[in-house]
């Protein structure tokens, strides 16, 4: 290994610096410089960035990292990040260095407007008079026959009350419930893009009717709804639900946790900071909603807010969306240990206490992109269909099949998930 006089002095010169505190070793460098991992100049230059960063904190942190490379071109930090990896592969300064990376880059995300609703309007279009009746729903007030929905299936009813008023619309029905309204609903279910299963159209046409009882509709539209609901529940027997169809497509948990830190390996092994983050977030959506098979709407999670640490061990403290119950459950440090991986991002084990401190303190959201920005609302589920093939509802099943194999006592567990 020939090395010249001038690079031999300027290394012996960057390693004896006292940002490095003795860590660097000369032969290692020479090494490295020799086969072309970095240059001297290089080297040279992350000695002063280092020596800039401790200069203005001792803390490595984005902002400081920020406002030391403000004055710095692209190529300059890209160099920067390349030098480091080289050396400490497992440094926090590399996710703010990727930060300030991802900032220079003009966004590729195209900004969509908010799609209008295709089969369903908005609560506030509903007639006033429904409006009212969910109000007196939602109050626990009973309906004209006597009959008060639990909060779970209220919910479920507003939703089809809009897909109702909104098949009426379209086919220039009545706004009201009648049996015209009633078969044009039952027609835009039937004429979906993406068919319905036999069993939600079954279901559908279930909450109309009960909502129709709720409302005190005339009877003529509840025998009319009373026999279309007889027409679904003989076409949906014997038939196998979509739903039991996609479990078939979940791997037994252990080949689960394979798969996870496979995506975990490839993680830390990779440069592309965008790789390796989406490699992190998939393994942590694919193993944590196992036992915890969250509703897509309560996935998205904040640490100090939803994701809550004792000092020994994790804990989801959050209230379910569609039933309004508390949910408090201890987190496993099994699956604990996936939630570290989304803490330290790449870095080592000996900054996960300081690291979890700041994500606690800044309420920042479990799964991030590699530039530190929130995925969209509904990650978690594109997450397992892009693992899978279908989403993190089929969570939930997964769960009730594998935990009934083992008799009641499985089932009464399954039932507490």
């Amino acid at each position: 290994m020939r090395i010249r006089s001038g690079t031999l002095s300027r290394v012996q010169d960057c390693i004896a610096d006292s940002c490095w505190s003795g860590t660097l070793a000369l032969d290692d460098m020479l090494r490295m410089i020799a086969d072309g991992k970095f240059s001297a100049q290089d080297l040279h230059d992350l000695t002063a960035f280092m020596n800039e960063l401790q200069a203005r904190s001792n803390a490595v942190d984005y902002e400081v990292v920020l406002v030391a490379t403000e004055n710095r071109s692209d190529y300059q930090i890209a160099r920067l990040r390349r030098t480091t990896w080289m050396l400490f592969e497992a440094h926090p300064i590399l996710r703010a260095l990727d930060r300030v990376i991802a900032s220079r880059k003009p966004s590729v995300r195209k900004k969509y407007k908010p799609r209008e609703r295709k089969f369903s309007v908005f609560f506030e279009e509903l007639p006033q008079d429904w409006q009212d009746s969910f109000a007196r729903m939602d109050a626990g007030q009973p309906g004209k026959y006597g009959t008060v929905p639990v909060p779970s299936m209220a919910a479920t009813m507003k939703t089809k009350a809009c897909e109702f008023i909104k098949a009426a619309q379209v086919a220039g029905s009545p706004e009201a419930m009648c049996i015209a309204s009633a078969t044009s609903y039952e027609r835009s279910l039937i004429a979906r893009e993406k068919p319905l299963s036999r069993k939600t159209m079954l279901s559908s046409v279930r909450q109309i009717r009960d909502f129709a009882r709720y409302l005190g509709s005339e009877e003529a539209v509840l025998d009319h709804l009373a026999d279309r609901i007889r027409v679904h529940e003989n076409r949906s027997q014997h038939y196998t639900p979509v739903k039991q169809a996609a479990i078939n497509l979940i791997p037994e948990y252990s080949e689960i946790f394979g798969m996870a830190l496979d995506m975990l390996s490839k993680a830390s092994h990779t440069q592309n900071p965008r790789s390796a983050q989406s490699y992190r977030n998939k393994a942590v959506a694919i193993t944590l909603f196992c036992p915890f098979p969250l509703r897509v709407s309560d996935t998205r999670l904040r640490f100090g807010e939803e994701i809550l640490w004792d000092g020994r061990q994790y804990q989801f403290d959050l209230t379910i969306s569609k039933t309004g119950r508390a949910y408090r459950p201890y987190i496993l440090p099994v699956f604990g240990f996936f939630i570290d991986q989304l803490i330290l991002q790449g870095c080592s084990t000996e900054y996960l206490d300081a690291l979890r401190t700041e994500c606690l303190e800044k309420r920042r959201p479990l799964f991030v992109n590699y530039d530190d920005t929130e995925p969209h609302p509904r990650y978690v589920s594109y997450a397992w269909a892009s693992v899978f093939g279908t989403g993190s509802h089929i969570a939930r099943t997964h769960l009730h099949n594998t935990f009934g194999r083992l008799g009641a006592r499985g089932v009464e567990l399954a039932m507490l998930a």
